[in-house]
């Protein structure tokens, strides 16, 4: 298991080095992601949502933005964590009227579902 966390990790930061030095483009960007998964047999979500907290660190607000809709558009549900990155990354970019759209996405989930999003 340790060994999986640290390999999780090196993927994370492979991730992070790829996009950060990319120019501001969308399509550069998911491209990259998408080479990064080239050679995986399932999806890399927690090395993932490490990078999300590495560029989180860094404040690459707009990388955590395009990493975060990349992966829903690869038909992955994004933790509680994630979103909450997600938020502030929407927040630090200015871009309000997607963060409250995200907000009201995951209050009416949890709602429908009886869960307490506060507590996750």
């Amino acid at each position: 298991m340790k060994r999986d966390s640290a390999g999780s990790g090196q993927k994370a930061l492979h991730l992070v080095l790829l996009i950060s030095n990319l120019p501001d483009d969308k399509d550069a960007v998911t491209a990259a992601l998408d080479y990064w998964t080239t050679r995986e047999t399932e999806f890399p979500i927690i090395a993932s949502a490490k990078a999300l907290e590495i560029l989180r660190r860094r404040n690459q607000w707009r990388r955590i933005i395009q990493v975060s809709k990349w992966m829903v558009s690869k038909g992955q549900v994004l933790t509680m964590g994630t979103c909450d990155t997600l938020l502030l990354a929407l927040d630090r970019d200015d871009r309000l009227e997607e963060a409250e759209e995200l907000r009201r996405m995951i209050l009416q989930t949890n709602t429908r579902h009886g869960g307490d999003w506060r507590a996750t």
